[in-house]
């Protein structure tokens, strides 16, 4: 399901919270869809259970998963997420990369089009 990388700097218990985040949000995984259990996917990834536990309550915390007591923990439905801190991360990536499209003298036009696809409500985007 998941690798991680032991020798990446980046936390373990991150990886892990980013991999499955990528998963749900690229509809990898789907909204009601089972995870495998904190034991399982500690066995596959070689990580310890504390640390796949302590993903686990982040992602359930913010909304990507939700627990069933007994049953295990589902992906939950895209309404239910919940992470302004995440949320936060985004916009200051993309003004950055705004920034830096501008700088770079990246067309307009280009850039629209490269949004354009992942917005609902296509109308939202003014081309002035």
């Amino acid at each position: 399901m998941i690798q991680i990388d032991p020798y990446n700097r980046v936390p373990l218990y991150e990886q892990v919270l980013v991999k499955i985040r990528q998963l749900i949000l690229r509809e990898v995984l789907s909204p009601d869809e089972r995870m495998p259990s904190v034991r399982e996917l500690a066995q596959s990834t070689g990580v310890n259970p504390n640390t796949i536990q302590k993903a686990y309550k982040e992602l359930e915390r913010t909304g990507y998963l939700y627990t069933i007591q007994g049953r295990g923990s589902y992906v939950a439905s895209p309404e239910h997420i919940h992470d302004p801190l995440r949320e936060e991360q985004i916009m200051m990536e993309i003004e950055h990369l705004l920034y830096e499209a501008r700088y770079l003298k990246i067309p307009r036009e280009r850039l629209f089009a490269c949004i354009t696809p992942f917005i609902t409500d296509k109308e939202e985007i003014s081309h002035d």
